[in-house]
């Protein structure tokens, strides 16, 4: 189980590694679908975030490989933009599955949860159930809007820390397409998506835009907290 531990703390800010007591390491009871799931987080290390052509078997691969790219900008940010960030696998709380692809400690303006997509080719982001994506081969396709799926996980998060006494940061949400060919086009007035979108090189200028408090801060402490509460709520998927 030490090694489990160790490789669901690769997922995250590397700060704080020498923080978590070794007792817990040796203590998590995870079942071998939980591993199996933590290892399909972890294992988006193991690329390299070189070719934006590259093709993909799956979806998923897709999607783990755009979340690469993110880590690597959150990684070159860290200790002058943002303080640090977790992933997770599928956490059930409140009988109730998600998943948090980053949760973003910024000072001065709070947890940021980011919804990654890998999308290339043109992106059509409103209010409704379903974007549209016109691939660069011409395909159309519909897809989940990102936006409300942001939302949800906030909304679930933001229990999850008033039950653990951590409420103590606004919450934003976030989309960030990560596909370095994708053009995305956002509604207007009742067509406007309901988060802010970005693209990956976009991220640093808009936290440098967003209205700082300086009460808003992490500690190495905080970080800690946020990590073990959240993480102790892993579980597998359930069906509701």
């Amino acid at each position: 189980m030490g090694n489990y531990f160790s490789e669901m703390l690769n997922t995250v800010t590397d700060f704080v590694k020498s923080f978590i007591p070794e007792e817990e390491k040796q203590n998590d009871k995870s079942t071998k679908k939980h591993q199996e799931e933590a290892k399909r987080k972890t294992s988006r290390s193991d690329y390299t975030a070189t070719d934006p052509r590259r093709s993909f078997t799956s979806a998923e691969d897709a999607g783990r490989y755009g979340e690469t790219l993110l880590q690597e900008e959150l990684r070159r940010l860290k200790g002058t933009v943002i303080n640090g960030y977790i992933t997770t696998a599928n956490i059930l709380f409140d009988e109730q599955n998600f998943e948090i692809d980053f949760l973003v400690m910024v000072p001065g303006v709070g947890l940021i949860v980011a919804e990654v997509k890998y999308f290339s080719g043109d992106v059509y982001c409103t209010e409704g159930r379903y974007w549209k994506q016109k691939k660069i081969n011409g395909t159309e396709v519909e897809t989940r809007n990102a936006s409300k799926q942001s939302l949800r996980t906030r909304a679930i998060l933001k229990k999850l820390l008033v039950a653990k006494n951590l409420n103590k940061w606004p919450i934003k949400p976030l989309v960030i397409f990560v596909h370095p060919e994708a053009r995305i086009f956002k509604g207007k007035a009742t067509r406007k998506p309901q988060t802010e979108i970005l693209k990956l090189d976009m991220f640093a200028g808009w936290v440098d835009q967003q209205k700082k408090r300086d009460s808003l801060v992490f500690t190495q402490d905080d970080f800690q907290e946020l990590y073990k509460s959240i993480k102790s709520e892993e579980k597998e998927f359930k069906m509701a």
